[in-house]
């Protein structure tokens, strides 16, 4: 009797992978989609909108890349409203219905921004809350979001 013992080993570090699993458990996903969020958050707080565009293509691909930069250059635009400077402080996933998925991740997700505008000698401190439905697929050894549709955005 022949007997085939296949043994694999997988690293996983920062939002890279190394098998392609068809189902991702949901403390694994809400890592992946926590790291994506604070990644694209980030890019924001670079000065230069080429080096902006090259922070966030490296965690957002394909249909959602243009949307992820106009909804959320967008929002913090307005937050730093009567030219005040807006910076990101913390970003939270406070919610995740995940959905069945061949290709990875796909989920709807409720998070909040913190932010902070300075301008004429003092800050104000905002919370957003945003809803969207995210596709997150393996490309290339990375975690990336593929879709992403906006369904609200609010002030808290």
């Amino acid at each position: 009797m022949a007997v085939l013992v296949l043994i694999v080993v997988t690293l996983v570090g920062g939002n890279r992978f190394a098998t392609r699993s068809a189902t991702v458990d949901a403390a694994r996903a809400s890592k992946v989609v926590s790291g994506l969020l604070n990644n694209v958050y980030r890019a924001f707080d670079l000065d230069d909108e080429e080096m902006i565009r090259a922070a966030i293509e490296r965690s957002v691909t394909g249909d959602g890349f243009t949307e992820t930069l106009v909804e959320v250059g967008h929002g913090l635009e307005l937050a730093g409203e009567n030219d005040g400077r807006t910076t990101v402080g913390e970003i939270l996933l406070t919610g995740m219905v995940m959905r069945d998925s061949e290709v990875g991740i796909e989920a709807r997700c409720t998070w909040t921004v913190t932010t902070r505008t300075g301008h004429w000698g003092h800050v104000h401190r905002r919370v957003y809350q945003f809803v969207a439905d995210l596709r997150i697929e393996p490309i290339e050894g990375a975690w990336q979001i593929t879709g992403l549709d906006f369904l609200s955005e609010q002030r808290l």
